[in-house]
């Protein structure tokens, strides 16, 4: 199962953009990640499970677009009331083939009597095992979709802050560059 530990926001997003853009491959499909520089620099939390839940969706994203555009846009919300208690929101868009509202509503359901040990991964259910593990992180997801525009999918999952310190400026500018477009041109 997966441990509660500290990481690294950066090398996390980092980590997640670098395996996005290996996954788009020869698609011709621009990457963009979009990081508010107020995020605290570290999160204690189920690391293994976010980065599962946020690599899932971007892989379902990037699946679902021949051509345009995925987008990764990261935000925190504090707690007024504990500084310590936080809920990183991440975003992904993408111009791929969209669903109805009908089919949206049954991407993340999951048969009542579905616990830890009887869901098994299988042709999919991508998505609703990754709903299962934001919901038992007690997050939520979302979905919008219009077909033939693009879908954009939102997760919100609690963590902890372990200090005050923020991503900043120059840090959020070098997770910025990490753009399918940019590294495509220069290599």
């Amino acid at each position: 199962m997966f441990a509660v530990r500290k990481y690294d926001v950066c090398n996390f997003f980092c980590d997640l953009a670098k395996r996005s853009i290996a996954l788009i491959g020869s698609k011709q499909i621009d990457f963009e990640l979009h990081i508010d520089e107020n995020m605290p620099a570290h999160f204690y939390g189920y690391e293994r499970c976010v980065k599962r839940v946020i690599t899932n969706i971007l892989a379902n994203a990037i699946k679902f677009t021949e051509a345009g555009v995925v987008i990764m846009t990261v935000s925190s919300i504090v707690s007024v009331r504990n500084l310590d208690d936080a809920r990183l929101v991440v975003s992904v868009s993408d111009t791929g083939k969209g669903i109805t509202n009908d089919k949206a509503s049954k991407l993340f359901s999951i048969s009542p009597g579905a616990g830890r040990k009887t869901i098994r991964v299988t042709e999919g259910t991508g998505l609703k095992i990754t709903s299962k593990l934001i919901y038992m992180m007690g997050g939520n997801i979302t979905v919008k979709s219009e077909p033939g525009k693009g879908s954009v999918f939102t997760v919100c999952i609690p963590q902890n802050r372990v200090d005050s310190k923020i991503l900043g400026k120059e840090a959020v500018e070098k997770l910025q560059k990490f753009r399918s477009s940019y590294i495509k041109r220069n290599n």
